[in-house]
């Protein structure tokens, strides 16, 4: 029912018949499945879809009319549902007052979406804050957190919070953040780092995706440094499930080319 409601709500949105919206929604809690929560989570989202934040926040601050609990749960769709205003006042002012004035209680999920938004509204020293206010970030953070800081140019800083997470988190670099960091340490110029980072993460069956293999082994041999080229790309050979033989030959045309030019430097010295 819930998946026809949504087609619903999506064509009636795209005609601007929020009227219409409206009056199917508020509907839909005057129904016996209005006191769960999940159900009520469910028409803030939609709501949210149709792009009519106010009647979605609304609807959580009045949950208790209704007869419905509220949680982190239901906080956190109407978190999401009020982050696409961009407001950071609203945000911050949300985030503060309704946690202890409902007996809400803040998730990991929760600062997760919260460093997300701020990532991507360039507030990176409110997303770093966010991730000391004494709920456990977890690897969804950290790489939120990294991602962030690459993106805006702020590499050392992206360092700092990849050395937190080795040194003092509970959690290690996934696959992701991995991937997140080779990257633009190759777009930042330091192939020296992404080099180890790229040998820890290929020892551990992790690889990076191709395009930012061939960034590095292009970066190593620009730097004159070979063997650390030929080393990745062993690791590379040793991957299960292996990579395609197309894939492999573009990685190795990258080695290919060089160890043509050093033969041709060869034989013109000796011509």
């Amino acid at each position: 029912m819930m998946v026809c409601i949504c087609d619903t709500v999506s064509r009636l949105a795209g005609a601007r018949r929020f009227d219409l919206i409206e009056h199917l929604l508020e509907h839909q809690k005057t129904l016996p499945q209005g006191r769960r929560e999940g159900f009520i989570m469910r028409i803030i989202m939609l709501y949210g879809k149709a792009g009519m934040i106010k009647h979605a926040i609304d609807i959580f601050y009045d949950m208790h009319l209704y007869g419905c609990n509220r949680t982190g749960k239901s906080f956190n769709a109407a978190l999401k549902v009020l982050i696409q205003t961009r407001d950071l006042s609203a945000i911050e002012a949300f985030l503060a007052d309704v946690p202890p004035k409902f007996y809400v209680e803040l998730d990991t999920y929760t600062v997760n979406i919260v460093i997300k938004a701020f990532c991507e509204m360039d507030f990176l020293d409110k997303a770093y804050l966010i991730m000391k206010i004494g709920i456990g970030p977890d690897e969804v953070t950290y790489n939120l957190v990294i991602k962030g800081f690459c993106q805006a140019g702020y590499l050392e800083m992206a360092k700092r919070v990849y050395s937190s997470l080795e040194c003092r988190s509970e959690y290690k670099p996934n696959v992701k953040i991995y991937q997140t960091m080779i990257h633009y340490l190759c777009k930042g110029g330091d192939y020296n780092l992404a080099h180890t980072r790229c040998k820890d993460c290929m020892r551990k069956n992790w690889f990076p995706n191709v395009d930012t293999i061939h960034s590095l082994l292009q970066g190593l041999v620009k730097n004159g440094q070979l063997g650390k080229a030929k080393m990745i790309m062993t690791l590379v050979r040793s991957r299960i499930l292996p990579f395609s033989s197309t894939q492999l030959d573009s990685l190795q045309s990258v080695l290919s080319k060089t160890s043509n030019q050093v033969d041709g430097l060869k034989k013109n010295q000796f011509d």
